[in-house]
């Protein structure tokens, strides 16, 4: 399992946490947007989610990458170029 889909678990279950038992957050911002019938508060917490998870998974993405460079590339391992 790579760590950018164990980072994105993360992030999904921490929103979840929040929507369901949280008083605040973006998790709790979303539903209560939700509630109150407000379509754009609903979508501007949506879009701040995404850039998180946008942020968060181009720095895991960097940081595997750097870190496993000893591995080098897929494409060298599965057609031998």
């Amino acid at each position: 399992m790579r760590v950018v889909t164990a980072i994105v678990g993360t992030l999904i279950g921490a929103v979840v946490a929040e929507v369901i038992g949280a008083s605040r957050g973006l998790g709790w911002y979303i539903e209560h947007s939700a509630g109150q019938f407000d379509t754009t508060g609903v979508f501007a917490g949506l879009v701040v989610l995404m850039i998180i998870a946008m942020l968060g998974n181009g720095l895991m993405k960097r940081f595997e990458d750097r870190s496993l460079r000893w591995r080098g590339s897929n494409r060298t391992v599965l057609t031998g170029m």
